[in-house]
């Protein structure tokens, strides 16, 4: 003889749920929406509820779906805003390369310009050493020249006098009468008149200091003597005359001074 197995219960708001009875060989099942299963262990144990209201599933399922929505939309959020803020950094980041790279570039430029600039110097200071080099050659050149020549017009100046002394050399070992004298003497005044006037030509003036006071610093005085009619410290006369070079003195005016009386 075989046993009736106990039909499941249906629940006509939900999926279909089989009810188990643990222990019991038959038993009634009842089918409504308000009613609550309640499964019934051997023991007589626990009892466990379940609400089928289908509002309170469709509200439940609608917080579910507005709950998955706005994570969603806020994933999405935290999605664009990262991606805006690696867009605004690669951004800046590549400025700063652009920036890094502008100034080497000008870097670079500023030192091929100080390297051009340096260079025309450089040559402008070897140009302008060469020009003075060629200007201190041409000095030098110039200055021997001058000193080879400074005494070229004086000494033309002498020859006449050289020419006048040897026309008296000439005749000096002839025999002449008191005419012939007087007209070598003539000559030889002439000559050093001559001379002089070649001296004065370049600047040349002589010291004669007769009956003048004496100055120490033109005259040189080898003795003294007493003279009634002179003052002390006049000249009296000149042993040998001094020389002046544009009024530098050349050679003292050797004097003989009056003495106090």
């Amino acid at each position: 003889m075989q046993k009736n197995k106990p039909e499941p219960s249906l629940n006509k708001a939900s999926n279909p749920r089989p009810a188990m009875n643990n222990g019991a060989q038959g038993g009634d099942a009842s089918d409504s929406p308000a009613q609550t299963n309640i499964q019934q262990d051997q023991n007589g144990g626990e009892t466990q509820k379940s609400n089928t209201d289908p509002q309170q599933m469709e509200g439940l399922a609608q917080t579910t779906n507005a709950s998955l929505d706005d994570m969603a939309a806020q994933e999405k959020q935290d999605t664009q805003k990262t991606q805006d803020t690696q867009k605004t950094q690669d951004t800046q980041n590549a400025q700063d390369t652009q920036n890094a790279q502008d100034a080497q570039d000008a870097v670079a430029s500023e030192m091929e310009k100080m390297a051009q600039d340096n260079d025309r110097l450089l040559r402008a200071l070897a140009q302008k050493q060469n020009e003075i080099n060629h200007i201190r050659q041409r000095g030098e050149r110039e200055a021997s020249q001058i000193k080879k020549f400074a005494l070229q017009d004086f000494v033309a100046e002498l020859l006449p006098v050289m020419d006048s002394l040897e026309k008296i050399f000439e005749h000096s070992g002839d025999e002449i009468d008191a005419q012939q004298f007087s007209a070598f003497i003539a000559g030889a005044q002439l000559t050093h008149k001559n001379l002089f006037a070649a001296l004065h030509k370049f600047g040349v003036t002589h010291v004669n200091p007769v009956d003048e006071q004496f100055d120490p610093q033109l005259h040189e005085a080898i003795s003294t003597n007493a003279d009634k009619k002179a003052s002390a410290g006049t000249v009296l006369s000149v042993v040998q005359k001094g020389y002046t070079l544009n009024g530098r003195l050349l050679r003292a005016a050797k004097v003989v001074v009056a003495s106090e009386k």
